[in-house]
C-alpha cells in the first residue's frame, strides 16, 4: 500500500539544498526533512521564506518529497504577533 501523504507548513528555519530542511510551524513545532533525490521544489528556498513540504514518513524519517515556497510576499514584514502569557 503506498506510504500517506502528509503534509507540513511553517517557515524555513534551515536549509541545505537537496539534503535536508528544517521547518518551523506555528506554536513553535520545529520538523526536520530529509529532502528526497527526486523531490519537486518550487520557488525560492531559503530561511524565513515560507514553505508547505509534502512529505512521507520512512521509518522514523521524514523525507520531503515536494517543497513549496508560498508566492505571496507580506507588505509588512511581520504580523504582530499575540504577546505570550
Amino acid at each position: 500500500k503506498p506510504p500517506k501523504v502528509l503534509k507540513a507548513s511553517g517557515t524555513v528555519a534551515a536549509y541545505e539544498a537537496g539534503k535536508m530542511i528544517k521547518v518551523k510551524g506555528a506554536k513553535d513545532k520545529e520538523w526536520t526533512f530529509d529532502i528526497a533525490a527526486d523531490a519537486k521544489i518550487k520557488g525560492e528556498v531559503k530561511e524565513g521564506a515560507k514553505v508547505t513540504v509534502t512529505y512521507k514518513k520512512d521509518g522514523d524519517k521524514m523525507v520531503a518529497t515536494a517543497i513549496t515556497v508560498a508566492e505571496k510576499k507580506p507588505k509588512k514584514e511581520k504580523p504582530a504577533e499575540a504577546p505570550k502569557k
